[in-house]
């Protein structure tokens, strides 16, 4: 949202090899541009003048699952069915610099909840969640 300026993101390779279960969500390869406006769009509406500096994921993302069970549900012991809700969960960290100069870690719950995904009623929804923040001293 800031022309010329780049917002550093970490760790996010953690997702990137789970590219399959994002495209179920239809977010395909611009996850993480989804993620990054997101939170331009929530923290600059906070705080006009504010600048988000980096982005890092905490944790490898976490995936739950419910699948609709294929009319061949079983062959050979194994259980076939087709993903029909998704919900990818990230624990992400933005660093802040707010409009008065002060350097501030924001803790972000950040939640995708796909269902219907196994017929052409896809619905996507993001939870986004501030759960804390702490002054960061090393900036």
């Amino acid at each position: 949202m800031i022309p010329n300026y780049y917002i550093d993101c970490i760790g996010f390779e953690k997702v990137n090899k789970h590219e399959r279960m994002l495209k179920r969500l239809g977010l395909k390869d611009n996850y993480l541009t989804t993620i990054v406006k997101n939170m331009e769009n929530h923290f600059y509406e906070q705080d006009p003048g504010s600048v988000i500096s980096k982005i890092a994921l905490i944790n490898p993302p976490e995936f739950k699952t419910s699948l609709t069970h294929t009319k061949d549900n079983q062959s050979q012991g194994i259980i076939k069915g087709i993903i029909s809700k998704l919900t990818v969960h990230m624990d992400i960290n933005v660093y802040v610099i707010s409009s008065i100069k002060e350097n501030l870690i924001y803790h972000v719950n950040y939640t995708f909840h796909g269902q219907d995904l196994d017929n052409d009623q896809r619905k996507v929804k993001l939870d986004m969640k501030i759960t804390g923040e702490d002054f960061n001293p090393n900036l």
